[in-house]
């Protein structure tokens, strides 16, 4: 296994395999948050494993659900994480900070097989944000423990539960102009200005 990371330039001759073991083993009531400007998809998901989607009632809950986020993904751990206690009462809390080695596979590219390059693979060390979210009492005693929120500060909304309709796209301009009388101008009849003959 190579130690360090290859060049720039010798990379161009390499692809990335994206690795899929992890998500495929990992437990239903986790949650590993991927980069992404909308939190609101792992907000469902988490009201869903936690509350029922509101149409199933055999549907499969979840008293404890555990948020993940790797490198730039750690601040929207603790978004999701903060609005989800805000949405449903007595969650106790449980944070962990922890790195993990992750594993990075190169292999070449079609265009380079005759060259004779072998795969690469290589380590690097990922600071990581662990925050499990519970409906039953957790360690106490734990550094990273925080108690349920008082219930006044619980807003638990019934819309949330449910699948909202999409909204209506919105009409162009010109196609709403489109068809009604022009109000002035050239041909329009309607001058406010026109002096009378």
């Amino acid at each position: 296994m190579s130690t360090e990371k290859p060049t720039r330039t010798e990379l161009k001759k390499y692809q990335r395999v994206k690795d899929s073991k992890e998500k495929a083993d990992a437990p239903k009531n986790d949650l590993m948050v991927a980069p992404t400007k909308n939190p609101a998809p792992y907000i469902k998901r988490a009201l869903i494993l936690l509350n029922g989607d509101g149409k199933d009632e055999a549907a499969e809950k979840f008293r404890t659900i555990t948020i993940m986020g790797r490198g730039k993904t750690v601040g929207q751990v603790v978004q999701i994480a903060e609005i989800i206690k805000r949405r449903v009462k007595g969650l106790h809390q449980i944070t962990r900070m922890e790195n993990t080695t992750v594993t990075d596979h190169y292999k070449p590219k079609q265009a380079f097989d005759e060259e004779g390059l072998e795969d690469l693979h290589f380590n690097r060390v990922v600071g990581g944000l662990h925050i499990t979210l519970s409906l039953d009492e957790l360690d106490t005693s734990d550094s990273g423990y925080q108690p349920p929120l008082p219930e006044s500060e619980v807003t638990e909304h019934e819309e949330d539960f449910k699948t909202r309709a999409p909204r209506r796209k919105r009409k162009n301009a010109k196609t709403e102009q489109k068809g009604k009388p022009a109000s002035g101008g050239r041909g329009g009849g309607g001058g406010g200005n026109a002096q009378p003959t």
